[in-house]
């Protein structure tokens, strides 16, 4: 490209992109005989002023995108503590599901041999991989309380969901009684 001009093939010519414009070479000289009105830009030498757009174009300053991230970012800190609780009651879902599966699990064994069991393998009961540890369970199941005729049953979360250094505890017995110990 050549002050705005790229030769396509012989014959022919881009114009600052635009136009396709057809030429004819001079014999023996280096002149060009060019059969558009883009000759009147070529001859005026190119000059900068030719390059220049004739009226400001529409668009945002850096000031206006500035003031308008400030109000998204006010507007997510706004939003953003609403949010923790929401996120709190869905992973707590968590632990009631595995600690009704656990009662169902622990039901199912005393139906087959008249007592619970305090053997989570017993009773076929596989604690997830905890996330501390890489994997994707937030809470820990364990046995609180046992006897051949009861069973408490508890999910303490491995996480502070709200980082108020309070983790949340779940518990159930054998009479399905789900109750949240401490609330995070």
């Amino acid at each position: 490209m050549y002050l705005g001009v790229s030769i396509l093939k012989e014959g022919y010519f881009r114009f600052f992109n635009t136009s396709i414009i057809t030429f004819k070479m001079v014999p023996k000289t280096n002149q060009f005989t060019f059969a558009s009105s883009a000759w009147k830009y070529l001859k005026k030498g190119m000059r900068s002023d030719v390059l220049k757009p004739s009226k400001k174009l529409p668009g945002w300053t850096l000031t206006e995108i500035l003031i308008v991230l400030a109000i998204i970012g006010i507007l997510v800190l706004l939003v953003l503590p609403n949010q923790t609780a929401v996120i709190s009651k869905a992973k707590a879902k968590e632990a009631q599901l595995q600690l009704n599966a656990l009662y169902n699990m622990e039901l199912t064994y005393f139906y087959e041999r008249s007592r619970y069991s305090n053997d989570l393998d017993e009773i076929g009961f596989i604690q997830e991989k905890l996330t501390i540890d890489g994997g994707n369970a937030n809470y820990r199941i364990e046995f609180s309380s046992f006897s051949p005729t009861a069973f408490i049953a508890t999910a303490t979360a491995v996480v502070d969901f709200d980082n108020d250094g309070v983790l949340n505890v779940w518990q159930i017995d054998n009479e399905r009684q789900l109750r949240e110990i401490i609330r995070d």
